[in-house]
């Protein structure tokens, strides 16, 4: 008999696809699903997602116990207030919960933050930071974008910007 793992359920929201993941306390990822990205308004874009999610913890339900939900995503997030602000390749409507809105249908805490600072994160708890103290974390793809770390801390810099070089935030007006 297969023992109950604690998981977070991991969603990497990026410019071509996005992955939603169960992911231990260790790094290991236990399952996954990837399906593509398209730009759709955010009410019609979280059916998609949650229909996603609801099909990976049904089929997990048994083996996996969800402890929180983590959401790394494209765009301008505001981290202090958990509120993903505007993207470029999800039309966001100002003031929309989406933490909230994801709360209260899965019954867990929800966080959210910029992809790339999420990415330097991750280097932080299982990679490069576990060996380094100070680093950049470096991200092309469908757009370019920089986090760095310093003594072990990540920088956000004023508005959560500090690296962001991306269209994302030209197309926000925050430069």
């Amino acid at each position: 008999m297969r023992i109950k793992t604690e998981a977070v359920l991991g969603i990497d929201v990026g410019g071509t696809k996005v992955c939603v993941g169960l992911v231990t306390r260790e790094g290991e990822i236990l399952d996954s699903v990837r399906y593509p990205q398209r730009y759709c308004g955010i009410e019609e874009w979280i059916q998609e997602l949650t229909g996603q999610i609801e099909a990976l913890l049904a089929k997990n339900a048994r083996y996996v116990w969800i402890k929180a939900i983590g959401i790394g995503a494209r765009g301008h997030v505001d981290f202090q207030n958990q509120m993903f602000l505007s993207s470029t390749i999800i039309n966001v409507t100002p003031g929309y919960d989406l933490c909230g809105i994801l709360k209260e249908r899965f019954g867990l805490p929800v966080y959210i933050d910029n992809d790339v600072k999420s990415a330097a994160c991750g280097e932080i708890l299982f990679g490069a930071g576990k060996q380094y103290r100070n680093f950049a974390c470096y991200n092309v793809g469908t757009g370019i974008a920089v986090s760095a770390v310093i003594e072990g801390k990540l920088i956000r810099g004023k508005a959560n910007n500090a690296g962001e070089i991306c269209t994302d935030l030209l197309w926000a007006g925050q430069f």
